[in-house]
């Protein structure tokens, strides 16, 4: 009887370390019978043949390149010693990709030379199904190549099944890091894409190093469908051209965070694209959203042609119905720097927005001309019109008015206010009243006033309801 023990701190396979071994081998009546010791890391047990072998080989720790994630693993080698055979098995894998689960890996290969030959390697997923790769891994240029061969059926009582599926896998040490290249075309049910439940799916992907290519021939969920193309490199948004059909408008900040800021709803219907570059974020697109909430206000249905470049939303043309009834283009940069010009006596409803309803405005409005907001605060030049305007429950049976609104002044061109009993006609100018709190005891103005049978009553009925709405906003600070 021959004992032998080996000791290494460090065990290499090519270049990644295993751990501590401490290994025992006893020679009888030539056959060697191997075990490991309790101080080692590898767990080793097996023989030694004359001219075969037999090894299990249990590492209880090792980290699986892309995932980085620590994983149980069973090496099994047998046969010659030249041409050996391995079975290597992840019995424990549970990795979640799109919503499967990777349960086990289980490789049947052979060594020669400086190259591993992998004849079978099977993917178990949680649904039952198989997926089967071929290929090899070459000690040299430290490369993995596994080309997909089919897929299993899923067990007969799943809803998720990849249906169709063709992939090739390139995995190569380089630069001291695991790289990953590979080119896929998946089609099936049931997935999960960022935390989203997908109904049915079918994509091509295509990725090399950092960069990631994904094309959509169709993504389907809850009754929403995205088709198009987008590209990550490193891991964050590069470009994405998109076509949406019925797609919640949340759904689509998952894409794009940014603009989540914003706080929109609603469902959209149309075109996007997108890039991102040095100077930020580009958009362009043509879309249809209906049901539309801003953190502004209600805008109801809405089209929208639209770019956004360099920080700039540019509003080629946007049109309002269901609650408005408007069309409009213009420029915005911020909440003080924004440009608007409505055409074809748009209609919008005032109590669809914060701003009015905070200040008792009510009603539906015609507008014709150009608001815009700059350092200098509110601009407008054009006319209102209205036959259902009320202000804190001031009706007015007609109202019509030419004015321009500069940041501290309104310069009234002509106006007319039809109430219940009687007409009042203003022009002149007034501090601007609408954008700033300004009591009504101090305020500048210089007005031609023209009262045809209106009551007292109602003009002062006016002048305490405003006196009521600005001490209310000044103690709510609104």
């Amino acid at each position: 009887i021959i004992t032998t023990n080996i000791f290494s701190d460090s065990v290499l396979l090519d270049t990644y370390s295993l751990g501590k071994l401490d290994v025992q081998f006893i020679t009888k009546r030539n056959r060697t019978y191997v075990k490991s010791l309790e101080d080692s890391m590898i767990n080793v047990d097996g023989q030694l043949n004359k001219h075969t072998f037999n090894l299990t080989v249990d590492l209880d720790y090792l980290t699986i390149p892309i995932v980085n994630e620590v994983k149980p693993v069973e090496l099994k080698f047998y046969g010659s010693y030249q041409q050996p055979n391995i079975t290597f098995n992840l019995l424990d894998f549970d990795i979640d990709v799109y919503g499967y689960t990777i349960e086990q890996i289980v490789a049947t290969m052979n060594a020669s030379n400086q190259l591993v030959n992998i004849s079978d390697a099977v993917a178990l997923l949680d649904n039952g199904q198989t997926l089967s790769f071929s290929g090899d891994y070459n000690f040299g240029k430290q490369l993995l190549h596994l080309k997909q061969r089919n897929v299993g059926k899923p067990l007969f009582n799943s809803k998720k099944e990849v249906s169709a599926m063709e992939t090739v896998i390139d995995l190569q040490f380089l630069d001291e890091q695991w790289k990953l290249n590979l080119t896929a075309d998946i089609e099936g049910n049931k997935a999960k894409v960022l935390n989203v439940d997908i109904d049915s799916y079918k994509v091509r992907l295509n990725k090399v190093d950092q960069l990631f290519d994904i094309e959509i021939d169709a993504l389907e969920f809850d009754g929403q469908k995205i088709s198009g193309s987008l590209s990550t490199s490193s891991g964050s948004l590069a470009t994405a051209k998109l076509s949406l059909e019925s797609v919640q408008i949340s759904q689509i900040g998952l894409l794009f965070p940014h603009i989540y800021k914003m706080d929109l709803s609603g469902i959209a219907t149309g075109d996007i694209h997108f890039s991102n570059n040095k100077n930020g974020y580009d958009y362009q697109g043509q879309v249809d959203v209906n049901d539309f909430d801003t953190i502004y206000g209600q805008l109801g249905d809405m089209s929208l042609n639209f770019t956004y470049k360099d920080g700039v939303l540019d509003i080629l043309s946007l049109r309002l119905s269901e609650i408005h009834d408007a069309h409009m283009v213009g420029t915005y940069t911020n909440d003080d720097n924004f440009n608007v010009q409505f055409f074809d006596s748009s209609y919008i409803r005032l109590d669809a927005f914060d701003f009015f309803t905070k200040r008792k405005l009510f009603g539906g409005v015609n507008l014709v001309g150009e608001f815009s907001k700059t350092e200098q605060g509110f601009i407008y030049d054009g006319y209102v019109e209205s036959e259902q305007l009320e202000f804190d429950s001031n009706q007015f049976d007609y109202f019509f008015a030419d004015f321009d609104i500069s940041s501290d002044q309104i310069v009234i061109k002509n106006s007319r206010f039809l109430l219940e009993t009687g007409e009042l006609n203003v022009k002149g100018y007034v501090d601007n009243v609408v954008t700033n709190d300004i009591p009504f005891q101090s305020l500048d103005y210089d007005l031609d006033i023209i009262f045809n049978q209106v009551g007292l009553a109602n003009f002062l009925q006016i002048y305490q309801s405003y006196q009521n709405i600005h001490k209310d906003r000044l103690q709510k600070n609104i």
